[in-house]
């Protein structure tokens, strides 16, 4: 098996030689062609990029001229690698498990999909996420079960919500199906991504094993990362709908009527509402930032589908919070701004 990686760099100069570093046990033990695709890092990022070169650590390097966002470089990284069998994606602030290289040994891949595991790294301290307790395929029931338990807590859900710690099988990428991140997406990009390609695969394997290590930073610094899209335009902070209908489209699919999961559509674009207010909030930092951010909600929640999805919501099921809802229901828009704003300062400061 050739595996190809994909990593992608903006701006990672403290945190990307230890993502390298993390494959470079694979490199020498596998069959593994490295691509690092960055996308015009304003910091000392190529430096680093350059050292790894010449130390023989990364097989392809491509910069690009502007910054083009994540989904164009993780494109461009999978036309880079089709003479390989299975692509993975590596961020530029995140790193692989050393043991990997042994699981690439023991296991037998054959799965158009392949996920595993993946643990929250913060200051030395790991936090386990476990998905099943054993190697599995997951047959078209398990994957619908999945998708109704991510329509009710969508982000409690995350086995198929990132594309990283996962293998894809290359020839159903560049083939003629097509299945590319959509690049007008900056947010839930990678959702959206595996959810599609979810729709275009026979066999979906699990492995009980922590691939992947995604790192937190502690108070502020955990705002820099791309999760947040606190450098993004407002109009960004919906692209979770995107997901949500690659959701949808994948169970009517496989035989679920609209009719019977409508209400849990409904319940699961309320709790994004909910999320991305609260985190649009996080980049004010004056009275004008605030203003900005009040029109740009007041426009959404009296969108149709807004306003129809609310009144489904359930605060027992999300096991979040009630007053936003309540306020956007009651169309008293500012209050909801205001409580998301000081919701931000609480959760994120």
């Amino acid at each position: 098996m050739k595996l190809g990686i994909i990593i992608t760099s903006y701006n990672n100069q403290d945190t990307l030689e230890k993502t390298i570093n993390s494959v470079a046990t694979l490199k020498k033990n596998n069959k593994t062609y490295i691509v690092l695709v960055d996308d015009c890092s304003k910091d000392l990022t190529i430096k680093v990029i350059k050292k790894a070169k010449e130390n023989n650590q990364i097989d392809y390097i491509h910069l690009n001229k502007a910054n083009l966002g994540v989904s164009k470089c993780r494109n461009i990284g999978i036309n880079l690698c089709k003479n390989t069998d299975y692509v993975t994606f590596l961020d530029g602030d995140d790193f692989l498990n050393p043991k990997f290289s042994r699981i690439i040994k023991r296991k037998f891949f054959y799965g158009d999909l392949i996920a595993f595991n993946f643990n929250y790294y913060c200051k030395n301290k790991i936090s386990k996420n476990l998905f099943y307790k054993k190697d599995k395929d997951l047959s078209i029931k398990d994957i619908k079960t999945y998708f109704h338990r991510f329509l009710i807590k969508p982000n409690k859900n995350s086995l198929f919500t990132t594309c990283w710690s996962k293998l894809y099988k290359t020839k159903l990428l560049s083939s003629e199906k097509k299945v590319f991140f959509d690049e007008k997406l900056f947010l839930c990009e990678d959702t959206d991504f595996v959810f599609r390609f979810l729709s275009k695969v026979k066999f979906v394997q699990y492995i009980n094993f922590p691939m992947y290590f995604h790192t937190l930073a502690k108070g502020k610094r955990n705002l820099n990362k791309a999760t947040f899209g606190t450098k993004l335009p407002l109009r960004c902070q919906i692209s979770f709908l995107s997901a949500i209908e690659a959701c949808q489209n994948y169970l009517i699919k496989n035989n679920d009527k609209l009719s019977s999961i409508q209400a849990k559509i409904n319940h699961c674009i309320s709790v994004y509402i909910v999320i991305y207010t609260i985190r649009s909030c996080i980049k004010i930092n004056s009275i004008s930032d605030f203003i900005k951010t009040y029109l740009f909600w007041k426009k959404i929640y009296k969108k149709k589908i807004v306003y129809n999805s609310i009144n489904d919501y359930s605060p027992k099921l999300a096991r979040g919070g009630k007053l936003i809802p309540y306020l956007i229901k009651n169309k008293t828009y500012l209050l909801a701004v205001i409580a998301a704003f000081l919701f931000s300062r609480k959760r994120y400061f």
